[in-house]
């Protein structure tokens, strides 16, 4: 079963967002992430979404995907032949 977390920067519109399905995976988790809902993290997708259409000078420092936890950040651009997005979250094929 997926578990999702967020890992808060400095200021409320900073925050990144990744999900974990087995204890390997949470020891890439970054220090101070906290695990919360799916929902949650779902809606903070949507608030970021909502940033960068009407707020574009307070956007583009968070997560608008969610993503694996032990993903390399050098495969963020994703590579079309190992993620795929599924919602707001970002698979494994």
């Amino acid at each position: 079963m997926k578990k999702y977390w967020i890992k808060d920067g400095r200021f409320g519109n900073i925050y990144s967002l990744y999900w974990t399905d087995s204890e390997e995976m949470e020891q890439h988790l970054p220090e101070g992430a906290y695990q919360i809902t799916k929902r949650a993290a779902v809606s903070a997708c949507k608030m970021e979404n909502e940033r960068r259409k009407y707020q574009k000078s307070m956007a583009g420092f968070a997560d608008n995907h969610i993503y694996p936890a032990d993903m390399p950040t050098s495969d963020y651009s994703w590579h079309p032949n190992r993620y795929y997005l599924n919602g707001y979250v970002v698979e494994r094929i």
